[in-house]
């Protein structure tokens, strides 16, 4: 039967993956910028920017598209990897009050 590996393990794969998402979202926002305005670079304007219709202009509109599914892509991952780093931190400090004192037999 197939076993899901510890919360600390996903939560860890799920803050990679999404920061690496977050790299791919920059690449793609600094190759939409240099192909429309021919200037590099990144600036968090260019988050709004990308979520805009049509904001780059009608033959980039495919590679803005790519861009917000890297965001949208990054942001649940990261929601979920601090929600799981949470439930962790939450569960390892208040868990053993919830218990009660551990006796000894």
């Amino acid at each position: 039967m197939f076993e899901l590996p510890p919360l600390d393990q996903l939560a860890l794969g799920a803050l990679v993956v999404g920061v690496l998402f977050c790299v791919r979202l920059l690449l793609a926002v600094r190759r939409l910028r240099g192909e429309s305005e021919g200037r590099g670079g990144f600036s968090l304007g260019d988050l709004r920017r990308i979520r805009t219709a049509h904001s780059y202009g009608a033959s980039l509109e495919p590679n803005r598209r790519y861009a917000l599914r890297q965001f949208v892509t990054a942001c649940v991952l990261l929601a979920i990897a601090l929600l799981l780093f949470v439930w962790l931190l939450l569960a390892g400090s208040v868990g053993p009050l919830v218990a009660g004192p551990e006796t000894t037999p």
